[in-house]
């Protein structure tokens, strides 16, 4: 009993003399640690981070020393230890060897441990990057702490600093279950054209640096560019590297090959210096560019894949040796060339390595060989290169045994289920599970899935369920899931957390709770009131997803598990190929109405699910208290979802429909889907695509043009067969008696009109019925013109009225005149005219007025006024008005500040366009006809330029002056080289053609009516002509009684062509 009692008090005593006591790092103001570090360059990264990273936290400078100035100076200090067992001799005082045997190069030991007086948390790995994971699985812990969730990311930042920070005890060893866990960045290729463009350099560098520090953060050990086409088509190698025992084989000079190097070897050292294998991929052998093909004429064979020839690539002749060691010698000089490069991944896949036609029936048995060539010299020039061979399969090998016989560390990759689809079974051949030999075999993700780039979706729980079914505890059955990763930004949506979440799952694939990880990080993003929500709206959203994205609904058939889709695929105009018809894809199907139905009633379900995410998101908006831009492209993106579903509906209802009398409706409601998710495509501030290296603003650009194109095509192919088609599908009856009747004096008649004409002229203003031009002909003009600038004010720009405005619309209407009006919007933001000035200043006033920008509320303050005021137009029985309404005019000139030089081009279409459907189908007006008109333009190109579409357009037009610089023969020719183009625009859409606004300030040419303006109009059918205002003696253009041209104006007045108001023109019956 004594020994026993004796025994329970020594063991007592040895547990409180080992047990570890938590580390206070600050208290009050005070700093209580240190971190004490290695000269191994890697290891003082991982004290470096951790300093940074203490600080963010606690805003104190934590001090990085060495051991010896540890023990000299701070002994009396805690401190986290950085180091391995040879590095540290702390490290090696504190950790015994039987704690690290088990140990990989990345695994990570956190441990709490006394020394003398105070405590001290050790930060080991056997290997650098043991070490620098342990920094950030350390970061995690502390999170972990703080806000008490098991899955914070290492990135999330605290919303307030932490004033008291003890670090708790620690005993923690990990060992990821996969060694191979890196970034693929799909599409960049790091290609001689961008490293020497300093622009294009720039913007990838910053890319690359961003992708890197974010994969080392997430404990990854590998990068690789991935070059797709580009200069050399595929393989890019003879574009990297100087041949100096070949002919030419690059359009690029050895001086510009060895300065993109220099760039080059910038990105793969800051890969390796932020403990990452820098890889460099290429495509095996790829396509032969144009300069091999001259210099070297038997390399080239014979092509017989569709693909290829569409694409512009010619195949290598496969069966030619000297082929086999022109690639050999591309890898030696590569790896001369680049000697930060750890890793070389030798891709064979599909028509990118498509072999010639005369060896495409022995292509496994001379890929083998190429590849054995490479592999050899790459290990020739370095023993301890690594060695990735992708597209496996094609070496027709299901024992190995090629494989087992290349040299050196050599990784076997296979895609997720064929080609990355979106499912949750990676579909892994049984050879590859439970082998037992050297090499390594991963299989890769895409993240986002390939088929839902541009967009994205929480994918995570997908993946586990994959993985787990080939996954065994405690066996390495599968070395890795690396990650083709296409998206071009990191911090601002919620995809993060789908590649956070597939790093996670190569350390610890059976452990990791998917939901909770997403629960976790929505709860620290958007705070704990707005989490439930949004947890809910991503489980249901994953749900929708991965439902939908197997096939889109059935819209495509044929798609099988390895597909090459992306939305692309499902959205635009399409053309014949049978993958890419896009919308065709269900137009195509009009004859299997069953078929289409069965589409619709999926879709329908997956419609109301994503309703419902939508409205969850909605409802958590008022509780969002951070990261706002990261919940906004959350919602945007699957609000973006939500109308694709439903314009795929829509679409349907469309080509099944037989009853003409709703073809107009259900198109519409097409091409209001259409443009919701246009809007919130407009929102987004991230997104995929093909590419890493795309430019953000192209993929948007690229997406929103798709959209354009397949609302086009529909309404081309699917609107009523009527005479006259209008913008305004709810269009009041009187808009389309309008439009029918002015249609109708095409090439018949040219009605003249005149701003302001019952408003003010020469000696007087403000008289009831005056008018300048019945005062000298005794007509009134068929078109009067009206301004809205200056709306909400009681004067408009031109210091009229805006109630005599209104009632001369309405003394218009009732003699039977047309109404025009234009808009010279002061600037929302700037708080100027519209017209911009000093002359050369720039404002960017569009687009800080369009949805989702700051100063949008002003815009809507405006339409409002403008609906409010169109719906005022009423005549004596209450009936509302047509007006022609020709907002942000003259567009291609610099004047305005909707002009050329203040906005892009599809920043002009979206503002038109928003402020049609806004009026429209928000406003409820439906008494207008929209005109569009520029300036006078050069050619038909600078005509469309901003054009906005058929949809937003009844009217098309262009203001041209004569001024003093220009004689009246040169206004004609000017005068007749827009009409040409108006009038084949106006041909080819169907649409009304008129001259919105011409004249010549003060007339100083008394036949200038008859020999100048009807001369230059007579010959083209547009239906009218407006001649500005005669605002001031120095500034009319229209003759009074008394001027020069009067008797001439009489004559061209009564001229057959040119038509005033009288009771022949009927234009509201």
């Amino acid at each position: 009993m004594k020994c026993r009692i004796l025994l329970s008090v020594l063991l007592m005593l040895f547990s409180f003399s080992s047990m570890a006591k938590s580390i206070e790092v600050i208290k009050g103001k005070q700093s209580n640690i240190v971190i004490v570090t290695t000269d191994n360059k890697i290891e003082h990264l991982a004290a470096t981070e951790l300093s940074e990273f203490l600080k963010n936290l606690t805003s104190f400078d934590i001090p990085i020393v060495s051991e010896a100035e540890y023990r000299a100076n701070y002994n009396k200090k805690s401190a986290i230890v950085v180091g391995t067992p040879l590095t540290n001799g702390l490290v090696k005082e504190n950790v015994n060897d039987d704690d690290l045997k088990s140990f990989t190069f990345e695994s990570v030991l956190l441990r709490t441990v006394d020394f003398k007086t105070k405590s001290m948390i050790m930060v080991v790995g056997i290997e650098p990057k043991g070490v620098l994971n342990g920094a950030y699985t350390l970061m995690e812990e502390i999170l972990k702490d703080i806000t008490h969730t098991e899955y914070p990311d290492v990135d999330y930042v605290l919303p307030n600093v932490v004033e008291n920070l003890i670090l708790p005890d620690l005993s923690i060893s990990k060992t990821p279950y996969c060694t191979v866990n890196g970034l693929e960045l799909e599409g960049m290729g790091l290609g001689n054209s961008s490293l020497l463009d300093n622009d294009k350099r720039n913007f990838e560098y910053k890319k690359w640096c961003t992708l890197v520090d974010w994969a080392k953060r997430h404990k990854m050990n590998f990068i690789s560019n991935w070059p797709y086409s580009g200069e050399s088509s595929m393989n890019n190698f003879p574009d990297i590297v100087v041949m100096k025992n070949y002919k030419k084989i690059s359009k690029f000079s050895e001086m510009e090959i060895q300065e993109a190097a220099k760039y080059r070897n910038q990105f793969f050292k800051y890969a390796s210096d932020n403990g990452l294998d820098p890889y460099i991929m290429v495509y095996v052998p790829g396509w032969i560019n144009k300069y091999i093909a001259s210099s070297y004429p038997e390399f080239v064979g014979d092509n017989f894949q569709e693909f290829v020839a569409k694409s512009g690539g010619h195949p290598y002749n496969w069966g030619n040796p000297d082929v086999h060691q022109f690639m050999a010698d591309l890898v030696t000089e590569v790896v001369k060339t680049y000697p930060e490069i750890n890793g070389i991944h030798l891709r064979v896949w599909g028509s990118e390595s498509a072999p010639d036609a005369e060896h495409k029936h022995q292509s496994a048995e001379l890929i083998q060989i190429i590849i054995k060539k490479m592999v050899e010299a790459a290990y020739a020039q370095k023993p301890n290169i690594k060695i990735m061979l992708s597209g496996y399969s094609n070496f027709k090998d299901k024992t190995f045994s090629y494989a087992r016989s290349l040299p050196g560390n050599l990784i076997l990759q296979m895609k997720w289920d064929d080609d990355w689809a979106v499912s949750n079974d990676p579909r892994i051949p049984k050879e590859w599970l439970g082998v037992k030999d050297h090499i390594l075999r991963a299989v890769s993700h895409s993240i986002p899935n390939e088929e839902a780039i541009p967009f994205w979706f929480p994918s995570a729980k997908l993946y586990q369920e994959g993985i787990q079914k080939y996954l065994k505890k405690d066996e390495t059955t599968i070395s890795g899931f690396p990650i083709n990763f296409r998206e071009w930004d990191t911090g601002v949506c919620d995809n993060d957390l789908n590649l956070s979440a597939i790093a996670r799952l190569n350390w610890e694939p059976f452990t990791f709770d998917n939901k909770k990880f997403y629960a976790d990080n929505y709860q620290l993003l958007f705070g704990e009131k707005a989490a439930s929500n949004i947890i809910r709206a991503s489980e249901i959203a994953g749900e929708v997803m991965a439902g939908f994205l197997t096939d889109y609904g059935g819209i495509i058939e044929g798609m099988w598990p390895g597909n090459y889709f992306c939305l692309k695929a499902l959205i635009g105009k399409g053309d014949d190929d049978k993958w890419y018809r896009a919308i065709r894809h269900i137009t195509s199907k009009a004859d299997r109405p069953d078929y289409l139905l069965q589409c619709r009633a999926r879709l329908e379900k997956f419609v109301t699910q994503q309703k419902k995410v939508v409205e969850l998101l909605e409802g958590a908006k008022e509780y969002v208290d951070r990261n706002l831009e990261i919940y906004n492209n959350m919602l945007y993106v699957y609000s973006g979802w939500y109308y694709i579903l439903q314009s795929r509906i829509a679409a349907i209802d469309v080509v099944l429909n037989k009853n003409e009398a709703q073809k107009q409706m259900l198109l519409d409601r097409f091409i209001s889907s259409d443009e919701f998710l246009k809007y919130y495509v407009r929102q987004m501030t991230n997104f995929s695509q093909k590419a890493v290296g795309d430019y953000p603003s192209e993929v948007r650009k690229d997406f929103l043009n798709r959209i354009t194109a397949e609302q086009e095509y529909m309404e081309n192919n699917y609107a009523p067969k009527e005479m006259y088609k209008i913008v305004d599908s709810k269009a009041l009856e009187n808009v389309k008696l309008l439009y029918k009747n002015l249609k109708r004096l095409e090439g018949k008649n040219i009605l003249f009109g005149h701003q302001d004409d019952l408003a003010y002229g020469n000696g007087w203003k403000y008289i009831p019925k005056a008018s300048d031009v019945e005062r000298v002909t005794g007509q009134y003009p068929a078109v009067i013109g009206h301004d809205l600038g200056h709306i909400g004010n009681k004067n408009n720009v031109d210091s009229v009225p805006f109630d005599l405005i209104r009632k001369n619309i309405i003394d218009a209407y009732n003699m039977g005149a047309v109404n025009t009006v234009s808009w010279h919007m002061k600037d929302l933001v700037n708080g100027g005219e519209a017209w911009v000035g000093p002359q050369g200043k720039t404002v960017n006033t569009v687009k800080e007025i369009l949805p989702g920008a700051p100063y949008h509320a002003r815009l809507l303050q405006k339409l409002d006024l403008a609906a409010d005021f169109f719906h005022s137009l009423k005549d004596a029985n209450g009936n509302l008005i047509p007006v022609i309404f020709r907002p942000y005019h003259e567009h291609n000139g610099d004047w305005f500040w909707w002009g050329r030089k203040h906005c892009s081009n599809d920043d002009y279409k979206y503002l038109f366009r928003f402020t049609v459907n806004y009026l429209m189908n928000v406003k409820g007006v439906h008494n207008l006809l929209i005109a569009y008109s520029p300036n006078s333009v050069q050619n038909k190109k600078e005509y469309l330029e901003r054009f906005p579409g058929k949809s937003y357009v009844d009217i098309v037009g262009f203001d041209n002056y004569q001024t003093g610089k220009k004689t009246s023969q040169q206004y004609i020719d000017d005068m007749e080289r827009n009409l040409k183009i108006l009038c084949d625009v106006s041909k080819s859409m169907d649409k009304i053609a008129a001259v919105t606004e011409t004249g010549y300030e003060c007339i100083p040419e008394s036949k200038w009516w008859t020999k100048t303006l009807y001369k230059a109009i007579s010959k083209y059918p547009i239906v009218y002509v407006l001649c500005w205002r005669n605002g001031r003696p120095d500034h009319y253009y229209v003759p009074y009684p008394g001027q020069k041209s009067c008797t001439d104006f009489k004559v061209f007045c009564r001229l057959p062509e040119i038509k005033l108001l009288d009771k022949d023109l009927i234009l509201y019956k």
